[in-house]
């Protein structure tokens, strides 16, 4: 009767999940700011963890040269039409044997590729989670570091690049070695492989996905996306930090309605002592 519970309980818990699919790249800013902003700090709420399936695809903007569409240097254009000829059901033998082209260079495409490998070491997005936002957090103190080589291959320093995914390596509880062969083989090119076809056809990134529904972005101006309000939107059953931030929420609205309330009563005061001293 236990272990029959304890299952009942694991497969009610894995149908009331809401599935928080991320298609991100390692040096694009709004990913990082997305990363390690509104992404971070729903999934360390314990709360909402419980209810979250995280799929990260770190393949971002790449696609992979072909004859049909082009190869490097990075375009929009060319990416789309590698989604449309590559992405169906049998596709053509050059679809994913050319070289990778990564929007912000090679050194985008290393830190993705190690991103990759630590997802494929630790299925489990609570466990590869970590690293994943260490070598975020790594790469935009690289970028801002070296900001004045902006658009050249040297922006991150191999070598710095290197001791920062072994630091998060080491300090998330993975093998570094093991990820470094992962990334330098054909292991990676397997993962990597994996992750290009699996990242659905998106606008740009960050492209967030909750329960199918992509959640709209402008990448003119792109936002900080409320992930709470997503998310608790998209909840069958409802996490605690639901109810608490939808508190705070209605008290900020109140909040706000008084703070208007008395603006335009003091506006109307101001504009009776104005008439007032112009009678004067």
């Amino acid at each position: 009767m236990t272990g029959r519970y304890v299952f009942l309980l694991a497969a009610l818990a894995a149908a009331h999940k809401v599935v928080v699919e991320v298609v991100c790249q390692s040096r694009c800013p709004d990913c990082q700011r997305t990363v390690l902003g509104p992404l971070r700090e729903v999934l360390e709420d314990p709360s909402m963890a419980e209810y979250i399936d995280l799929r990260f695809y770190p393949w971002g903007n790449a696609y992979f040269a072909t004859q049909q569409c082009g190869g490097a240097p990075y375009a929009s254009t060319k990416r789309q039409c590698w989604y449309d000829y590559c992405h169906v059901k049998s596709p053509p033998e050059d679809c994913y044997t050319g070289a990778v082209v990564s929007q912000h260079l090679e050194p985008e495409r290393t830190v993705d590729r190690r991103v990759g490998c630590g997802i494929h070491l630790q299925a489990s997005w609570h466990k590869h989670w970590p690293y994943v936002e260490c070598m975020y957090n790594a790469t935009r103190t690289l970028d801002k570091a070296n900001q004045k080589e902006v658009g050249t291959v040297s922006l991150l320093r191999m070598a710095e690049l290197t001791i920062s995914a072994e630091t998060c390596a080491t300090a998330h509880g993975f093998d570094s070695n093991a990820i470094e062969t992962c990334a330098s083989g054909k292991e990676g090119d397997t993962v990597q492989d994996r992750f290009a076809k699996a990242t659905p056809k998106h606008p740009g990134t960050p492209t967030l996905v909750i329960n199918g529904r992509q959640v709209v972005m402008d990448y003119d101006h792109p936002p900080v996306p409320n992930l709470y309000s997503e998310i608790c939107q998209a909840a069958a059953h409802k996490p605690a930090s639901c109810v608490s931030r939808a508190m705070i929420d209605l008290n900020g609205k109140h909040w706000r309605k008084a703070s208007k309330r008395r603006a335009t009563k003091m506006d109307r005061k101001r504009k009776h002592h104005q008439v007032k001293a112009e009678q004067v």
